[in-house]
């Protein structure tokens, strides 16, 4: 099984700035919301404010509430630090009172992804980043707090979960609605994942069982790598998949590092271990089984 001080090892500070950076201080070229001009988005804060111009300080000229569809116009190049994160503005068209108008928007009020079920968005964002304290000049990961939501089409809240990570070098993100995958109490299940594009970032997934009432938080799973000298790999099995089992959730595991033995063409052999860990499902909560 894959230890911390392993994987520490292995995503060993691969930047030296791991600064809470959702948007890297100074870059208007990239972010991690990777929204481009004509793109639609929703509004991810309980009520935000639209301002005239692209600043905190600019007149507010509407407020709109949680998932409200906007449909961005442009990219400015103005960058502000709100809750730890250094998020750019975008200028983009909205609905208000039966109008059409434009205003701006700073990005890190506009969700990461956006799913739709029936009568209920799924949505979810970033709430703030926590930059940790250098510790003998080592740049530990920031701590990012990430929420997701449901709600109805026309915006009333309805649930919320939220969790943190550890986020060095995130890069790219997603999510997917998978369905009910056979758990009960369950009529489907938002997946949301964090990762980095560079050898020896974990990729995160995060799952959220949606009862009807409740986003519920499911364990994790988490896949990392370095080419040609080793990975590790969690694969979950619901009930509804092969090899699954009823009221159970199953995580496979596999890590496989290179030895310093060689094949006949000068390949490294890789040394693969496997383990399997059984979570029983109540409706409610996965608990790990004895």
């Amino acid at each position: 099984m894959i230890t911390y001080n392993k994987l520490f090892a292995i995503i060993g500070l691969i930047s030296s700035t791991i600064a809470a950076n959702a948007q890297l201080q100074g870059n208007t070229d990239y972010n991690i919301w990777n929204i481009t001009t004509n793109d639609t988005a929703y509004i991810y804060g309980n009520m935000i404010n639209v301002r005239s111009q692209p600043s905190l300080t600019a007149a507010i000229q509407d407020s709109l509430p949680c998932g409200t569809m906007l449909v961005i116009k442009a990219n400015e190049k103005q960058i502000d630090l709100v809750k730890g994160i250094h998020a750019p503005w975008v200028k983009a068209s909205y609905t208000a009172n039966g109008s059409v108008k434009e205003g701006y928007i700073w990005l890190g009020l506009i969700a990461l992804g956006s799913y739709v079920k029936d009568d209920i968005r799924f949505i979810y964002g970033i709430e703030r980043i926590v930059a940790a304290a250098e510790n003998n000049d080592l740049h530990l990961p920031a701590t990012w707090h990430i929420k997701a939501k449901a709600v109805s089409i026309t915006g009333r809240p309805i649930a919320e979960q939220e969790w943190k990570m550890d986020g060095p070098e995130i890069a790219a993100t997603g999510g997917k609605l998978l369905g009910d995958m056979g758990l009960k109490n369950t009529t489907d299940i938002l997946r949301v994942h964090f990762g980095g594009e560079a050898c020896g970032v974990p990729t995160n997934y995060f799952y959220f069982p949606w009862t009807g009432k409740q986003l519920l938080p499911l364990p994790s799973k988490m896949e990392v790598g370095d080419a040609g000298v080793y990975y590790y790999t969690e694969t979950y099995l619901f009930p509804k998949e092969q090899g699954g089992q009823p009221d159970k959730i199953i995580k496979l595991s596999e890590e496989s590092e290179a030895s310093e033995k060689m094949d006949k063409n000068g390949e490294p052999i890789f040394k693969t271990t496997k383990s399997r860990t059984v979570y029983t499902w109540n409706g409610e909560r996965a608990m790990k089984a004895k």
